[in-house]
């Protein structure tokens, strides 16, 4: 492994480790010492009705460095432990394991998606649904504290729409803070593509890597490492070499951008009203209601 690359590695390693060290921080300490508010996003694309507009193409979408990606809870950690069995450890028995789940507490723990019963927007989702020019990207609702400070505010991931290749139609993130007025700062890009024949890839920015990207590509680096180390000495050993190459290999993106239209927009919002951000062909309704943390309780697991 050279060392830019052993370079490239450590990066997106300190990247993700920072997205770790958010999550967890703003999970245990902040959460209780700020008021927590329920937030739930609608953004759907919409039908121009003039699609030969022109759209910038000088824009620069673009992750914050602390970002925060929504937890599904319908994914739960388990712990499993096999019993012994022979001197490696287990036998054929003993796959019968005992396996504990816990449960996330989603009415305590923050940046947990809600169940659908929770969301208020669904009215409007259904509505937009059964018009025609109107496609719903993005509809989550979850709970969370929110800073004073609009410098420190964690970023949440918003993806959604169709996927194309390692991207999908909607991309980008959304801060809130509370300095006196809750306020609210959108970064989204809406993305149309079209498949990659070779063809020059426009006028468009490349793409910025999403959370999951950064984490694919830092497993896969080190699932490899313990075979190739960390030098070039792997390519004298009886490893086999691939034929004709030259340098390293270049990942070819199955879609390329043909169009990204950039919502970039900043704005002081009320507390449980309903707010409308409006773009020509992307809109996002937002509402935060405030929400107090129930009484704790003991911690519930399934066996």
């Amino acid at each position: 492994m050279t060392h830019a690359h052993s370079h490239r590695t450590s990066r997106r390693s300190q990247l993700l480790c920072t997205l770790a060290i958010a999550t967890a921080l703003l999970s245990q300490t902040a959460a209780a010492q700020q008021r927590w508010f329920q937030v739930e996003v609608l953004a759907f694309s919409r039908q121009a009705p003039d699609q030969q507009e022109q759209w910038p193409t000088n824009i620069k979408p673009g992750y914050p460095h602390t970002l925060i990606e929504l937890k599904d809870p319908e994914q739960l950690p388990a712990s499993v432990t096999t019993a012994s069995g022979d001197e490696n450890g287990a036998t054929e028995n003993s796959l019968a394991a005992s396996t504990t789940v816990t449960k996330p507490d989603i009415e305590r723990e923050p940046y947990y998606l809600l169940p659908a019963s929770e969301r208020k927007l669904s009215r409007q989702a259904t509505a937009l649904q059964r018009q025609g020019g109107y496609q719903v990207l993005f509809h989550q609702s979850w709970r969370q504290p929110i800073n004073a400070s609009a410098r420190n505010a964690p970023a949440i991931f918003i993806q959604g729409g169709s996927a194309y290749g390692q991207h999908t139609e909607l991309e980008g993130s959304i801060s809130f803070s509370l300095p006196q007025l809750l306020q609210i700062n959108t970064r989204l890009w809406l993305s149309r593509f079209e498949p990659n024949y070779g063809q020059e890839p426009g006028e468009w920015p490349a793409l910025p890597k999403t959370p999951i990207q950064l984490r694919t590509e830092l497993q896969t680096e080190t699932e490899l490492t313990p075979m190739f180390g960390n030098d070039n000495n792997w390519l004298a050993s009886d490893t086999p070499r691939i034929p004709n190459s030259t340098g390293p290999v270049e990942v070819v993106e199955p879609y390329l951008p043909q169009r990204i239209v950039l919502l970039d927009d900043e704005r002081r919002i009320r507390q449980g009203e309903l707010h409308y951000i409006d773009h020509p062909l992307l809109g996002i309704v937002v509402q935060i209601t405030p929400y107090e943390i129930p009484p704790a309780a003991t911690t519930t697991t399934m066996e």
